[in-house]
């Protein structure tokens, strides 16, 4: 599923509401990947956005995936580096908070590359 431009919040709520999703068997699913948080760098730059609120964001939707599909692991990629440094920091931080997830969870892994997926 993707659902481009959405941010964390936005896209737990779109697959909350998305019928093929909660059509799914949750023992079918081993392995999911999710990107998210890259929509969240801009508005946190610009101001209209907190960074906390995007981490909490992230967390609630990590924890969805994992109660939802309870044998799957959710691996999470990382966010790839921006333009500027402002964006860098920002970007940098979001995924020190990816990192701390897979610390906290077990079944979250913290995907840096693709041979760690």
């Amino acid at each position: 599923f993707s659902y481009s431009g959405a941010t964390a919040a936005h896209m737990k709520d779109k697959l909350t509401r998305d019928n093929q999703f909660c059509n799914i068997k949750p023992e079918t699913v081993g392995r999911i990947f999710l990107l998210c948080g890259t929509t969240n760098v801009d508005p946190i730059y610009y101001g209209s956005r907190t960074i906390d609120t995007a981490k909490n964001d992230i967390t609630l939707f990590v924890e969805y995936l994992t109660n939802r599909f309870p044998k799957a692991s959710v691996n999470v990629i990382n966010l790839l580096p921006r333009i500027n440094k402002g964006r860098n920091d920002i970007a940098k931080e979001l995924n020190l908070h990816l990192q701390n997830l897979n610390k906290q969870q077990d079944r979250v892994v913290f995907c840096r590359h693709r041979k760690q997926c």
